[in-house]
C-alpha cells in the first residue's frame, strides 16, 4: 500500500529538519531558497541535499500534488517556511476536543494536500510583500537566510504555540495601516480552517519560531504577555504532540520600544 500523503509530508519534514541543521552557515539555506525560487532551471542542485531534493520528489508524485508542484517547492524550501508548525497543527491528529480526528484516514489525504498548498501560497505572498518593503526593513528580521541570534534572559520559549490560532482582529499599532489583503490572512478568513497563523516564520536551522512582522504585528498579538503564555502552554493543545520544541528565548513581543515607523509605509502601505 503506497504511503499517505500525511506520511510522505512527515517523511518529509524530518529529512529537511536534518539537512537544515546541518548546514554551518547561510550558504546551505540560500542554496535551498534558490533552488526554490528557480524550480524550472536546471544545475541548481548544487548545494543543496539530494535526500532532500528526493523526499520533496516523492511528496509531490502524490496525486494531485504536482498540480502545485511550484508552489510547494518554493515554499516547502524556504528555509523560513514553518514546516514543523505545519507538521504540528495541519498534519496532527486532534486529541484535544471531545473526539478523536485521526489524519491518517484516507478521505483525509486530499484535504492535507488543499491545506498546506492553500498555506504555502498565503506564506509565499507575505514573503514576497515583506521583500517589497524596503523602507520598512531595518524594523524587521532578516529574512536573507542568515541564522539567527536568540537574545536571552526572556520569556518567551518561541516555540511558536501562540500563533495555532484560527486569527485574530487585524487591529494595526498607531502609525501602521496594513495592506488591504492582510486583514483576511491576519483574521482567520482567508484560508480554509486556519489553524496557526500564517505570519509565522521557522529559524532557519532550529525549531525556534517568530513573527514575521513582530515590531508592528496586532495590537492582540502585542497583548500577549508571559502569564498568557504560561496559561497557553498548560492548558496543552488541540493537536498530538509529534515533537517537543527545546525551551529557548526570545525577546517578548511586549519588551520591545516601540518602533519608528518608516513615513512611507504609514502613508501609502504598499
Amino acid at each position: 500500500m503506497p504511503p499517505s500523503f500525511r506520511q510522505l509530508f512527515l517523511d518529509f519534514a524530518a529529512i529537511r529538519r536534518q539537512s537544515f541543521a546541518a548546514c554551518k552557515d547561510s550558504s546551505g539555506f540560500s542554496a535551498a531558497l534558490l533552488y526554490a525560487q528557480k524550480t524550472s532551471s536546471q544545475g541548481l542542485e548544487s548545494g543543496v541535499p539530494k535526500g532532500l531534493l528526493q523526499a520533496l520528489d516523492r511528496l509531490l508524485q502524490w496525486p494531485g500534488a504536482s498540480a502545485d508542484k511550484v508552489t510547494l517547492t518554493q515554499a516547502l524550501l524556504d528555509p523560513y517556511f514553518p514546516a514543523e508548525m505545519i507538521q504540528g497543527t495541519i498534519f496532527s491528529h486532534v486529541t484535544g476536543m471531545r473526539f478523536y480526528i485521526d489524519k491518517d484516514r484516507p478521505e483525509m489525504q486530499p484535504l492535507l494536500l488543499r491545506d498546506l498548498t492553500r498555506f504555502a501560497e498565503a506564506f509565499l505572498e507575505i514573503r514576497h510583500d515583506l521583500a517589497r518593503l524596503p523602507s520598512f526593513a531595518s524594523l524587521l528580521l532578516s529574512t536573507d537566510s542568515r541564522p539567527h541570534p536568540v537574545p536571552s534572559g526572556q520569556w518567551c520559549h518561541m516555540c511558536g504555540t501562540c500563533c495555532e490560532i484560527g486569527g485574530v482582529p487585524a487591529v494595526a499599532p498607531p502609525g501602521v495601516t496594513y495592506p488591504s489583503h492582510w486583514r483576511a490572512l491576519l483574521e482567520g478568513t482567508r484560508l480554509d480552517n486556519q489553524q496557526l497563523c500564517p505570519f509565522l516564520f521557522q529559524s532557519p536551522g532550529s525549531k525556534h519560531h517568530f513573527c514575521s512582522i513582530h515590531p508592528i504585528k496586532p495590537l492582540p498579538c502585542q497583548a500577549f504577555d508571559a502569564e498568557d503564555c504560561r496559561a497557553r502552554r498548560r492548558n496543552g493543545s488541540l493537536h498530538q504532540s509529534i515533537f517537543d520544541p527545546s525551551p529557548s528565548t526570545l525577546t517578548p513581543s511586549n519588551s520591545l520600544a516601540a518602533p519608528t515607523i518608516p513615513r512611507s509605509f504609514t502613508d501609502t502601505g504598499f
